[in-house]
């Protein structure tokens, strides 16, 4: 199975808890080319609500900087971001 998680970095929702993640992670930044990992561990205390708003997540998705990544599909991201860990 394949999934992919998508998070705003100081999302206030995403970020208080610590979980243990599956999957490829894409972790947005404003302004910058996302980070993306393959089943991380996360624990960020603090945040702003605001960055769990769509239209947050929609402008941190759709940025030049993030063109190659979406222009990928799922398998070619594995490859990728996750090839030596499966």
């Amino acid at each position: 199975m394949r999934h992919i998680r998508i998070s705003n970095n100081n999302d206030l929702v995403t970020s208080e808890l610590v979980l243990k993640h599956t999957g490829l992670n894409m972790n947005l930044r404003k302004g910058r080319k996302m980070d993306i990992v393959y089943g991380n561990v996360r624990q960020k205390l603090g945040g702003n609500i605001e960055d769990h708003d769509l239209d947050e997540y929609y402008n941190n998705i759709f940025q030049e900087a993030n063109r190659d990544i979406l222009e990928k599909n799922v398998e070619e991201l594995y490859e990728e971001y996750a090839a030596d860990v499966l």
